[in-house]
Parts: structure tokens; C-alpha cells; sequence
């Protein structure tokens, strides 16, 4: 697929290359999600929730008695979703090292160790690949053109159970959603590789170092984040960084500005040939550096997290124009508690919309949401989104 995006707005130059099977509707999908990304009113606004924790799945399923084939952003006529290779620097990314019936233990894709017991929706970190800054320099990425990254099952960044190949999900959803790929920035990788306290003594003792790693890191993420664009299906991508907690960011602005910026600016001056859209994903309170994200050249944020404080009612006319927003539905407090906290929490974030600029989704869906309640939120949002776009009609 081709983007050609004119600095008028217009979508006169916006071309798309789809296979004649995708029908009309994956194409209405990717344009209501192309027009809210440059703040132009889309027919409807476009929804997806792109995080689902296993057991609120498995929740999900249970109770609208629903067979395992079915995906939840198919069931709700979601309007984008998220595609993955294996991201990992490591292509065999799940190595195990010891299994009971209570948890496994297993070396991950970017070498570190982790733990997942069977009564716990995520792994722990168990041990880091890497204990001192200057083993970073012999560290190895493995190809990020391999074929197997495409074309075989894998384990999502540092998780257990696999997930069908790049190429069959391409197969299955190409045309018909909004579809993101997925990289990592330096910061996402540093952690994974040597945890944040050593993260963050690195960053003191040897910054020097850590910089000319996250050059590397960006490297390779750049290769893997072309060969997911140059595919027709790809219609944008996201970078993960979580940079933020819930009241601030993990390190100060200058030492993020000084560390990370140069890698995340090289990515982005890299893949925006492309024309696609670039999300960057970061929890918590990210606020302090949302310039040098815009300047970096980030079209959208992801998810905005409503428990750190964040609100794109706010946001969104301070930042009309120059960054789009993702996500702000609060998932740990209004979804999971009654109807009327829903309803208040769509009702309200869903303004932001008007005028583009806004896709709502839930900053993650944790097991606390229970099925009815997402029920019950999707048919408000789906209610609220044609209200609103019969009144700016």
C-alpha cells in the first residue's frame, strides 16, 4: 500500500493498492483511521483496543460461549489491529530451561531469563542478559531479514505461548482492518536486555556506551520495521518505548533527550519514507517529553494512559494538528467498575474525537474487566461515535 499525505490535508493523493478481495469495507477501515490521524472528521470514529491480557480473553470467550477461533476485534468490528513478526534480537525466542506443571522457566528473545507461573497473566524477570554496560558491544542481533521471523510461529516480545506467523495473519486480515506492525525503540530494549537498575546505573556510569547501543538497537529496528511497511497490508507502525510510570518519566528529560532521542529520531527519519503512520507506545506519564516526540517525528501516541494522569480532552486542542492520540479509555477504573462509570468515561473522552485527532481504546484490557462490561462498552462507544458523526455531519 502507498500513502501520498499533502501538507493540505486533502485525500485526493491517497492510494491504495488492495487486493480486489479486501472489499470495500477494509478499505472504509483504513481511511476512517488515516483521516483521524491528520485531524480530518473520519465517517465514524474509528475504534480498537489493541492489548488484551490472556485471562480476560479466556473470560470473554467462557462466557458468550465462543469457540477459540473467535477474535475479539472481529466479534466487535474493530477498525485496527495489531500484525507481529518476531521483533526479538534472538529468533528463537522461547528456550526452555525448565518446566513443571506450577510454571516454566525459559531464556527469552532478548536473553534475558524469565519465570511464568501458570496462575500469572505475565513472566517475571528471573536474571538479565547482561550485567555490566560494556558486554552491550557483544551482544548479538540476529538478521532481522530471516525468513523464519516472517513465515514461523513465535512468542510475542518475552512472552511463553506462540503465535501463528507473520505471514498467516497477513493472509487472514490483510485488507480487512487498519493494520500496525511493531519495533522496539533503544529504552524498550535496554530494559528487557538489563533490567532498569542496570538501565538506569548504565545510563550514570557509562552513557557513552549506552548511546552508541541504542544507535545499534535503532539499526536494527529500522530493518525489521521496513521489511514490515514494504508490505502492502502493513498500513503503519508502532514503536514500543515505555519511557513513563504513573508520575513522571523513569529518568530525567535531558538524560532521555541525551540517550535515547538521537536512535528514536533516526528510526523515524527512516521508516517515514514510507508515508505510513508512526505510533509510538509508552505507559504512563510521558507528557515532559511530548515536543521532542513531535519533533522526532511521531504521528500519534499510544495509550495514553488515564491512570498517569493523562487526558486527551485536555490534550487535543493544545496538540490539534500535531500529534494524534490513541487509547485514554480507562480500563482499570471505569470499565471495570459499573455501567455509568462506562458511560460517563465514553461519553467524555470520546469529544476529543470531533474533528479528528482521537481514536478511543482501553489503556490495555486487564482481567478486572469483565466481558459484560466490555459488552456493555463497545455498545456505548459504537452509540456515541454515530452520534457524533451525525451531529458534525
Amino acid at each position: 500500500m502507498v500513502y501520498r499525505w499533502y501538507d493540505d490535508g486533502s485525500l485526493k493523493g491517497l492510494e491504495f493498492e488492495l487486493m480486489a478481495s479486501s472489499g470495500n469495507k477494509g478499505k472504509e477501515k483504513i481511511k476512517r483511521v488515516i483521516d483521524s490521524m491528520h485531524f480530518r472528521n473520519p465517517d465514524i470514529v474509528p475504534i480498537g483496543d489493541i492489548f488484551f491480557w490472556a485471562g480476560f480473553i479466556e473470560k470473554w470467550r467462557t462466557h458468550f460461549a465462543l469457540d477459540k477461533s473467535v477474535e475479539i476485534f472481529e466479534y466487535y468490528d474493530h477498525d485496527l489491529i495489531l500484525c507481529s513478526p518476531n521483533i526479538d534480537p534472538h529468533i528463537d525466542n522461547v528456550r526452555e530451561i525448565e518446566k513443571t506443571d506450577k510454571y516454566v522457566i525459559y531464556r527469552g528473545g532478548f536473553g534475558s531469563i524469565l519465570k511464568l507461573d501458570a496462575d500469572q497473566p505475565v513472566p517475571d524477570f528471573i536474571d538479565y542478559a547482561v550485567k555490566d554496560a560494556g558486554e552491550l558491544e557483544n551482544f548479538i542481533f540476529q538478521d532481522p531479514h530471516d525468513d523464519r521471523r516472517y513465515s514461523s510461529s513465535f512468542a510475542f516480545t518475552d512472552q511463553y505461548e506462540k503465535e501463528p506467523p507473520f505471514s498467516r495473519q497477513l493472509d487472514k486480515y490483510g485488507g480487512k482492518f487498519f493494520l500496525l506492525g511493531n519495533i522496539c525503540e533503544a529504552r524498550e530494549t535496554i530494559w528487557r536486555i538489563m533490567g532498569m537498575e542496570g538501565e538506569f546505573l548504565a545510563i550514570k556510569d557509562n552513557p557513552e556506551i549506552i548511546k552508541r547501543f541504542a544507535l545499534r538497537v535503532a539499526d536494527f529496528n529500522i530493518e525489521l520495521g521496513k521489511a514490515q511497511l514494504e508490505n502492502q497490508y502493513i498500513n503503519g507502525i508502532l514503536i514500543y518505548g515505555d519511557i513513563g510510570y504513573k508520575n513522571g518519566l523513569f529518568m530525567s528529560p535531558a538524560d532521555w533527550k541525551e540517550i535515547y532521542y538521537p536512535a528514536l529520531k533516526k528510526i523515524c527519519d527512516r521508516l517515514k519514507v514510507y508515508g505510513k503512520p508512526i505510533i509510538y507506545h509508552t505507559d504512563g506519564h510521558y507528557l515532559e517529553i511530548m515536543e521532542y516526540l513531535i519533533e522526532a517525528g511521531i504521528n500519534a501516541i499510544h495509550p495514553n494512559e488515564a491512570k498517569a494522569g493523562i487526558d486527551v480532552v485536555e490534550l487535543i486542542e493544545e496538540y490539534r494538528g500535531k500529534i494524534a492520540f490513541f487509547g485514554n479509555i480507562d480500563a482499570a477504573n471505569a470499565l471495570s467498575k459499573d455501567r455509568e462509570s462506562i458511560r460517563k468515561e465514553v461519553q467524555y473522552k470520546i469529544e476529543a474525537a470531533s474533528g479528528g485527532g482521537y481514536i478511543p481504546g482501553g489503556d490495555d484490557i486487564p482481567s478486572s474487566v469483565s466481558p459484560e462490561n466490555y459488552d456493555y462498552y463497545m455498545e456505548v462507544l459504537k452509540s456515541c461515535r454515530t452520534y457524533l458523526a451525525e451531529r458534525t455531519a
